[in-house]
């Protein structure tokens, strides 16, 4: 027990020491918010001239630290400064700048057009390869579905005749 003592205390100790530097570093002496809130003068030790100086709580510098804190307009960070869409990508090839979205959408249209030229030059037209369509086709088209299930009901008549056959002749020779 008496080493975890040892150990709160030897932790109080280095909570302090860092208290007292962070003061010193401030340049503020109270950092009690109840002295802050009055107008009293409270004396500061000057670093540059290391005399001592009063100043008033409007006189004072408060070090606000955050990251949404703004310490040029004393206030908290509204959004973004600059509008992101404006980032504009340098152009290596000299080409007046462009963001990448633009970029982006000029490598897909000059892969799409390599991908129609090189169908185009293996396809020749000519006469001779194009034909017309039949004049059944779209009778062909409707009908389909219907041929389908009178495809499937004549396999299933074939088997039934089959195995009736078979039957009659194991029938016969018995």
């Amino acid at each position: 027990m008496s080493s975890l003592a040892q150990q709160s205390a030897s932790r109080k100790d280095r909570l302090a020491q860092l208290r007292s530097l962070k003061r010193k570093h401030e340049g503020d002496g109270n950092t009690d918010s109840s002295n802050s809130s009055n107008e009293s003068p409270v004396t500061i030790p000057d670093q540059d001239n290391n005399t001592m100086t009063e100043k008033t709580s409007q006189d004072r510098i408060v070090a606000a630290l955050g990251r949404n804190f703004n310490p040029e307009t004393r206030g908290p960070m509204l959004g973004y400064t600059a509008n992101p869409l404006e980032k504009i990508i340098a152009d290596p090839s000299g080409a007046p700048n462009q963001t990448v979205e633009l970029v982006a959408e000029e490598l897909q249209n000059n892969a799409i057009k390599k991908l129609f030229e090189s169908i185009n030059v293996n396809k020749e037209l000519s006469l001779a390869n194009l034909q017309p369509k039949r004049a059944n086709w779209d009778l062909k088209r409707d009908l389909q579905p219907k041929m389908d299930l009178l495809d499937t009901k004549t396999d299933n008549q074939i088997v039934k005749l089959v195995r009736e056959r078979i039957a009659k002749m194991k029938q016969a020779d018995e």
